[in-house]
C-alpha cells in the first residue's frame, strides 16, 4: 500500500509540473506576460520520517519551480514556489497530525499557520510589488524553516 501511495504522490505532482510547463509554453508561444505560483510546502525543504514519498515530490516541485523561473525570466514571467508549514486546517485531524492539540506553540511564532497567511503570501507573488521575485521558495512556516 505505501508504494501505491508513494506512486500516486509523485504522480500527481509530477502531472501538476507538466500543466506548468504546458501553462509556461503557450505564454511563450502567445508572448503572454504572467506569473507561476506552485503550492510545495515545507516538506520540500526539510525531510520528514514516514514522508518520503511527499518530499521526494515536493522538493521535485520546488526545483523544477525555480528551474521554470530561469526559463521565464527574460520573458519577465516570474515561477515562485510557495512552501507552507503545518497550517491550522481540518486536514490535520483528519490525518490525526495536529502536533500539539492545535495551537501550534513549538513554532517560534507560537502558531500554526492560517489559511489567509497563505493567501497573503500568494496574493503578494503575483502583485506587482514581487515583480522582481522568481524563483525564491517562500516559507509559510512561523520561522520552522529558514531556508
Amino acid at each position: 500500500m505505501a508504494s501505491m501511495t508513494s506512486g500516486l504522490l509523485l504522480s500527481e505532482n509530477v502531472m501538476l509540473d507538466l500543466c506548468a510547463k504546458a501553462v509556461a509554453a503557450t505564454m511563450l508561444s502567445r508572448e503572454i506576460r504572467g506569473r507561476i505560483i506552485n503550492m510545495s510546502s515545507n516538506c520540500g525543504k526539510l525531510g520528514y520520517p514516514r514522508l518520503a514519498a511527499y518530499c521526494a515530490s515536493k522538493f521535485g516541485m520546488i526545483g523544477f519551480t525555480q528551474a521554470l523561473a530561469l526559463e521565464l525570466a527574460r520573458r519577465e514571467s516570474p515561477s515562485t514556489p510557495i512552501c507552507p508549514g503545518l497550517a491550522d486546517t481540518d486536514r490535520l485531524d483528519h490525518l490525526g497530525r495536529r502536533p500539539d492539540g492545535g495551537t501550534g506553540g513549538h513554532h517560534p511564532l507560537g502558531r500554526l499557520a492560517s489559511t489567509e497567511d497563505v493567501a497573503e503570501i500568494t496574493a503578494f507573488l503575483v502583485s506587482d510589488g514581487a515583480a522582481y521575485v522568481t524563483g525564491q521558495a517562500m516559507n509559510v512556516a512561523g520561522g520552522a524553516i529558514n531556508h
